[in-house]
């Protein structure tokens, strides 16, 4: 949970910084999604791209449901070997 606060309180002062700027956050492996649900409710400035080999069956179920909640714009992954 102390990550979680750490990594989301970064985010809002980075958008808060940028005055409204766009901030893009690129992940390495996907996972579950916990990571980029996160960054995404950070902000509605925050844009992630995350990469994974997507091999496990729940996980493009995962990002369609985050396109869905948070706009297909503002996330978009890119399958292969990370």
């Amino acid at each position: 949970q102390r990550q979680s606060y750490i990594f989301l309180s970064i985010l809002q002062q980075l958008t808060t910084a940028k005055k409204g700027g766009r901030i893009r956050v690129c992940e390495t492996g996907f996972g579950a999604g916990h990571s980029a649900a996160l960054f995404l409710s950070a902000s509605d400035n925050v844009d992630v791209i995350t990469f994974d080999k997507f091999d496990r069956p729940y996980q493009i179920p995962a990002v369609r449901f985050l396109q869905e909640s948070f706009g297909t714009n503002r996330i978009q992954y890119i399958k292969g070997n990370t």
